[in-house]
């Protein structure tokens, strides 16, 4: 976000389920207020619980008695941040200055930060933080439900046949009569359609709807029906219903995406889908321009308390 030409951008990261708000910020010298910073930031932080700020904000934190050091202190006291300590980041033939800032909500969950000599690059060193988060484990799902894939019907009638069904009947009142019937029918589905139990390992896309699924199975009927029958027709159709297939699912998948934030627009596409997601975030782009708005821009308003999710998250997460 730019605003009173200060720069800021704020990240919502996820690490295995564990929130991590990260912004980087610069302020150009001639800018004596973060006012509009500080309220984001403010805005922002409190669903997050570990918060890491990094940038260039121009004011000299070696210079004591600067009146603009205070108060640049005092704003991250006042946010419950630490301001790392670190030497000199900004070098001159005239002046060593400390201009380069790493701040953090939880100072003790920093495994260690420092400043790296870039010479080739900048005047300004490169800054950096080894931050610790500990994701908790995932919790395991399990559902329990009746398996049907052996059932028998042959052997399902004989013995539904041979069950007294005349007992229900012949019973005192409609309470002991339902108890029966129960009874006898519960004796059937443990014979022949047991309870299991199973570890759900992955939910469900959300894109993935009874239609999909319904085309699905007809697509793979129709093949297995052109692999017999070696008919031109046949496997013609097949690809008909299998591009027209496809082309659900990618329509499926940028309708989910169109209604979550920029940030989970870009993951999902990433995640299952890359080679479309390019195409889906420009698609998106384009629909928001023609709504009204010139650009995709990342302030409080439009940040969501979700993830942008790491395949490769560690336990360790560096930032420079």
């Amino acid at each position: 976000m730019i605003a009173n030409q200060t720069e800021f951008m704020f990240l919502n990261v996820s690490v295995r389920g564990v929130h991590l708000l990260v912004c980087v910020c610069y302020k150009a010298p001639d800018i004596g207020s973060i006012r509009e910073f500080e309220k984001s930031l403010l805005d922002l932080m409190t669903g997050f619980k570990h918060v890491i700020v990094m940038g260039d904000f121009n004011t000299n934190l070696l210079d004591l008695s600067s009146v603009n050091r205070s108060n640049f202190v005092s704003m991250f006291n006042c946010c419950n941040m630490s301001i790392l300590p670190m030497q000199a980041t900004h070098h001159t033939a005239t002046a060593e200055t400390w201009l380069d800032v790493a701040a953090v909500g939880d100072a003790s969950l920093v495994a260690h930060h420092g400043q790296l000599s870039v010479p080739g690059i900048s005047k300004h060193d490169l800054i950096f933080c080894a931050y610790r988060l500990h994701p908790p484990k995932p919790k395991q799902e399990f559902i329990t439900y009746r398996n049907y894939r052996y059932l028998d019907m042959n052997s399902l009638l004989l013995d539904a046949a041979s069950i007294p069904w005349y007992e229900v009947v012949l019973t005192a009142n409609v309470d002991e009569m339902i108890e029966k019937l129960n009874t006898f029918l519960l004796v059937l589905y443990d014979t022949h359609a047991p309870l299991v139990t199973r570890r759900v390992n992955k939910k469900p896309a959300p894109w993935f709807g009874p239609e999909i699924r319904e085309m699905q199975k007809v697509r793979d009927s129709v093949f297995r029906r052109a692999k017999r029958s070696k008919s031109a027709a046949d496997w013609a159709e097949y690809k008909r219903l299998r591009n027209k297939t496809q082309q659900e699912i990618r329509n499926a998948k940028i309708e989910i995406v169109k209604h979550e934030s920029p940030f989970e627009q870009i993951d999902i596409e990433m995640k299952n889908e890359p080679s479309h997601s390019s195409t889906a975030i420009h698609q998106i782009k384009r629909e928001k321009q023609e709504d009204g708005f010139v650009e995709l821009q990342l302030t409080t308003n439009n940040i969501k308390q979700e993830p942008i999710t790491s395949e490769e998250a560690t336990t360790t997460t560096q930032v420079y």
